[in-house]
């Protein structure tokens, strides 16, 4: 169970976009960034990274001298044109490949994998560096049991996070009423629920307070590492925590989507014994570290908005399902007239009108006594 490679292409080029994103389709996901002032925000959401960065794009040369300065551990991929001043300059800088703008499929599909492979190597040195300096697990568990002993029981904020929200139409404006209650309740800066609306559907942001705008772009399948992650564990992830994930390769996993969150907790939301989606919050508005108790509550709150999200989810499939029944009904030629068992009547069609000669508001919810002899 590992993140998925994750590939940054810098350009404006729509064409070549288009080129990449099919040459990689299996092998990994790429994220467009066009905008030159975006761009850091997203490689730190998916850094380290493999940066494919087209040199006729807006401000590249700009942006090569950062990601020198700054990001050494991503592994740049400059495409230009073969022979030119802004290639060779390029390949003369140390970054770790440079190509013809006209790529070859198969050509390219080895080069990323060799990136990719190098770059878990990076990763999986980053992750003994910290076991290093954290000890092994079942250390750093014993260095934590004297935290939990003293956690303090959960205070008197989490009372402000509403039980009941009050009933609407729009279930997108529940959820975002949801996570404004979660914010205050839980007195951080940043709140965001990613959910599905039934099998089979992506995992997709529903509603979310001061989010990043590339979070917005984010899906996750059914089988993404993240969500079977959450399945075999059922566990939050926290920042603070990863010491303390005894496989080695899962910490990319949780680090790389609490990067792109911008989030320092995640918590799942369950339903129906599956994931439905889960919550992710960013820093308490203190800007202090979450602390285990603070952990415990984040955990109960998810736990209330589990039980909201699975209502309203299943409000919404109710609603699709009543307004596709209605306009079958009312398509259909011959009169209908729907009455429950206790003989009052609750549908009333348009040909049944015209039938009977009554109007439906004269005769619903009334008993069926009143259409009369008819």
């Amino acid at each position: 169970m590992s993140a998925a490679s994750t590939c940054i292409l810098y350009t404006q080029d729509a064409d070549l976009a288009r080129r990449v994103k099919a040459f990689l389709r299996v092998n990994a996901v790429v994220r467009q960034v066009t905008d030159p002032d975006r761009f850091e925000a997203v490689l730190q959401q998916n850094s380290p990274a493999v940066i494919v960065m087209d040199l006729r794009a807006k401000e590249c040369r700009d942006l090569l001298e950062r990601l020198e300065q700054d990001w050494s551990e991503s592994l740049v991929i400059a495409l230009g044109t073969p022979r030119s001043d802004p290639l060779r300059e390029a390949e003369q800088s140390g970054i770790y490949a440079a190509e013809d703008l006209q790529l070859d499929r198969h050509r390219f599909q080895t080069l990323l994998g060799r990136a990719f492979s190098h770059l878990q190597l990076i990763q999986e040195n980053r992750d003994l560096r910290e076991q290093a300096k954290y000890g092994a697990p079942s250390e750093a568990t014993r260095r934590v049991e004297p935290l939990l002993e003293r956690a303090p029981a959960p205070s008197l904020p989490l009372l402000r996070f509403p039980r009941v929200f009050r009933r609407l139409d729009n279930v997108e404006g529940l959820l975002a009423s949801i996570v404004e209650g979660v914010a205050d309740a839980a007195g951080v800066t940043r709140v965001g629920i990613f959910s599905r609306i039934r099998q089979g559907d992506r995992y997709r942001l529903r509603a979310g307070l001061r989010c990043l705008p590339e979070t917005n772009e984010l899906e996750y399948r059914e089988r993404d590492p993240l969500v079977r992650w959450f399945e075999l564990h059922g566990h939050l992830a926290s920042r603070a925590n990863l010491a303390y994930v005894a496989t080695q390769n899962q910490r990319p996993l949780l680090r790389r989507a609490l990067d792109a969150f911008g989030a320092e907790v995640i918590v799942p939301l369950y339903a129906r014994g599956e994931i439905i989606g889960w919550l992710f919050f960013g820093h308490r508005i203190t800007g202090l570290p979450f602390e285990y108790g603070d952990l415990e509550r984040l955990m109960i709150l998810a736990e209330h908005v589990s039980t909201v999200l699975e209502n309203a989810l299943l409000y919404e499939e109710v609603t699709l399902q009543k307004t596709l029944a209605e306009t079958l009904l009312k398509s259909i030629p011959p009169g209908i007239v729907a009455i429950d068992e206790e003989g009052l009547i609750h549908w009333f069609n348009p040909p049944a009108e015209s039938v009977l000669g009554l109007d439906k508001t004269e005769v619903l919810h009334r008993s069926v006594e009143s259409v009369g002899p008819k």
